[in-house]
């Protein structure tokens, strides 16, 4: 059990995907380990560094998992895993911070969205985290026939109650290149699942072309 915890608090690729087996198939922690092995990739594919790695500590029948900054300035973050549930000898579900992830997460699935003639998309998972914030992990193929496709900044998610959230940053590769595919992860601040994400690209070489696609969440 401690393994699985420690692949999360480690933010490393290779080691969440180790420990996929010691999941319940089709369980919320399987699909938790899963959300946050995409937006590790997307980092990954972007070029940047993974996040720092924290430390995990026993709590009570959980985890504590810290941010290992030793800097004065900065604040030392931490989330706790509580409430840890087993299927045989699987894990099948916990909390973070005490709150629990069922209406907080969702799976992608296979279904891939056509942007125009720029790209297929394909929602790998998204999540709104115990601080309100949601994060959208997405699977874009480049599908023109020679240009740099881009995220515009004019993307938007629309919440199940009609209210517009701008994007509040990304991650992953600037530009997706021609017959390349890589993973990028979206923020929209204080947003929860079961709206609409309104993905707007464009091609990156100065010309007109754009596209939009929407892509529900629910």
């Amino acid at each position: 059990m401690r393994a699985f915890f420690e692949a999360l608090a480690s933010s490393d690729v290779t080691q969440m995907e180790d420990v996929r087996s010691l999941a319940a198939p089709g369980s919320v922690a399987a699909l938790y380990l899963e959300h946050q092995t995409a937006l590790s990739v997307a980092l990954r594919d972007g070029g940047s560094e993974a996040y720092d790695p924290e430390r995990l500590t026993k709590k009570g029948d959980g985890f504590e998992s810290c941010s290992t900054a030793d800097k004065k300035d900065e604040k030392k973050s931490c989330s706790t895993y509580g409430d840890i549930q087993s299927d045989g000898d699987k894990i099948s579900s916990f909390t973070v911070n005490g709150k629990d992830l069922r209406n907080r997460l969702l799976a992608g699935g296979k279904k891939r969205f056509k942007a125009g003639d720029l790209a297929e998309i394909r929602l790998v998972t998204a999540y709104q985290s115990v601080n309100g914030d949601l994060y959208v992990a997405l699977d874009l193929r480049n599908t023109t026939s020679g240009a740099a496709v881009a995220v515009e900044s004019r993307t938007a998610y629309r919440t199940p109650e009609g209210r517009q959230v701008q994007l509040a940053g990304q991650s992953g590769p600037t530009s997706v290149q021609a017959d390349s595919m890589a993973h990028i992860a979206l923020a929209f601040a204080a947003a929860e699942v079961g709206g609409e994400l309104n993905l707007q690209l464009f091609v990156e070489s100065g010309g007109s072309q754009s596209a939009e696609v929407r892509i529900p969440l629910k």
